[in-house]
């Protein structure tokens, strides 16, 4: 059984679709990946503020 051009051109179509999304689901979970690495934490602060001497009013 030989298939219609218009099956054949649906047939294409959803593999198109298919490909695309495949590769529009990794280019976001590989850039979710890579931007959670660019967030390294601060270097430690200091532990307080300063106290406030002699300027108690």
């Amino acid at each position: 059984m030989a298939l219609r051009v218009d099956d054949a051109s649906s047939n294409e179509s959803a593999v198109i679709t298919c490909l695309v999304s495949v590769l529009a689901v990794a280019y976001f979970a590989w850039n979710g990946k890579k931007s959670r690495k660019a967030n390294a934490k601060l270097p430690p602060g200091p532990r307080g503020l300063p106290e406030n001497k002699g300027l108690d009013t």
